[in-house]
């Protein structure tokens, strides 16, 4: 039994089509009635590769214009969360329940360049909560990468791989975090949306539907119309056209 990632035009979906346009079967290196679970994608529109993030400790890397496997990268010694591409280089950073951080060549080199425990930080530890990290963020200028989960969400140079700074958002667990306009949003197992800035401020919080956020998306196409989207263990997913306070929610209907 093989997973497969699965592509949608959306001039078809717009015309209500579930029409597959391509997929790709992820290989299982267990027995053939098993396959990794994929939690994480991310592509690579300058080389045109597809990366994934399985729940067989592996990522795996995709050549879309052949649709091909290239290579495996593994090292993780427990399932990958969460991946992040760097913007100005090849290279990709992920995330594990090994409570590792590692970041990889995406040319080639199938073992990791770098390896962050953020763990063995006596700031970001919390042996109450685990030393998983379930999401990770690298900035626009490739200068700066954050990371989160059991651990404290903490922010880290990355040229000189040291943690500058660990943010209090309290008990919450971090499950997503992105950069965006010189400061950090992140959403975790708590109803809020943290506002954080570079130096370690947590800037505000703001209120939102699900109890527990697994998924924040900023449309970063347009200054003028910019909207973040918020979505997790609720039916609804939140809007926030001012990214101060909630403007609406909406539930998809059968």
């Amino acid at each position: 039994m093989s997973v497969l990632h699965a592509a949608y035009k959306w001039s078809d979906i717009l015309q209500k089509s579930s029409k597959v346009a391509w997929s790709l079967s992820v290989p299982s290196t267990q027995d053939q009635f098993s396959a990794p679970e994929t939690n994480s994608i991310v592509y690579n529109s300058k080389d045109n590769v597809l990366y994934s993030g399985c729940g067989d400790n592996n990522i795996y890397t995709w050549d879309l214009e052949s649709g091909s496997h290239k290579s495996t990268l593994s090292g993780h010694t427990n399932y990958v969360h969460c991946l992040s591409l760097f913007n100005s280089s090849n290279q990709l950073v992920s995330s594990s329940e090994d409570g590792s951080v590692r970041i990889w060549d995406g040319r080639g080199g199938k073992e990791a360049q770098h390896i962050i425990e953020p763990y063995k930080n006596e700031e970001c530890c919390r042996p109450h909560f685990g030393r998983w990290v379930s999401c990770v963020s690298v900035d626009p200028g490739d200068d700066w990468l954050v990371c989160g989960g059991g651990v404290a969400l903490s922010l880290w140079h990355l040229r000189s791989l040291s943690t500058t700074c660990v943010y209090n958002i309290g008990n919450s667990c971090a499950q997503c975090v992105q950069f965006y306009d010189d400061l950090l949003y992140s959403g975790g197992s708590h109803a809020m949306v943290s506002h954080l800035t570079m130096n370690g401020e947590v800037k505000t919080q703001v209120p939102c539907t699900p109890n527990s956020v697994f998924s924040l998306a900023i449309n970063t196409s347009s200054e003028t119309n910019k909207v973040l989207s918020v979505a997790g263990s609720s039916s609804q997913v939140d809007i926030f056209t001012n990214f101060g306070y909630r403007a609406f929610s909406f539930q998809a209907v059968p």
